[in-house]
C-alpha cells in the first residue's frame, strides 16, 4: 500500500529531476506537467539545484551573466521553498552559467 507525504504544506506530489538549460522554462513546464492533481493545486513546491547553480525569478524571465543577471541565484545543493499557487505558476528557471546545465529537483505539495 503506497503512502503520502503529508507535511505543514499538504501532501506531496511525485518528485521530478530535470534539467535547467540555457533557456529559460517555467517551473511547471520544467516539471514536465501540471501542478494540479486530481483538481487539487499545488501550494507549494522545494525546488534542489542538485549540480549547477540556477537562477529562478517571478513575473520575469531569468537571465545568464549580464551586467547584472536577474534571478535569485540557487547554488548547487542549496534548496528552495516557494509557497502559494500565483507564485509557482509566474517562476521560470535558468541555469546560472551559459553552457553549464543544473539539474534540479522539484517536489510540489497540495492541499494544505
Amino acid at each position: 500500500m503506497a503512502r503520502q507525504l503529508e507535511t505543514t504544506m499538504g501532501s506531496a506530489m511525485a518528485t521530478v529531476t530535470a534539467t535547467a538549460s540555457d533557456t529559460s522554462q517555467t517551473l511547471e513546464a520544467l516539471y514536465g506537467g501540471s501542478f494540479v492533481v486530481s483538481g487539487v493545486q499545488a501550494t507549494a513546491a522545494l525546488i534542489v539545484a542538485e549540480t549547477n547553480a540556477v537562477r529562478i525569478a517571478f513575473n520575469a524571465t531569468p537571465t545568464q551573466g549580464g551586467s547584472p543577471s536577474l534571478g535569485l541565484l540557487l547554488p548547487a545543493n542549496a534548496s528552495f521553498l516557494i509557497t502559494g499557487w500565483e507564485n509557482l505558476k509566474s517562476c521560470s528557471v535558468i541555469n546560472a552559467t551559459n553552457g553549464s546545465n543544473g539539474i534540479v529537483t522539484i517536489q510540489p505539495f497540495a492541499g494544505a
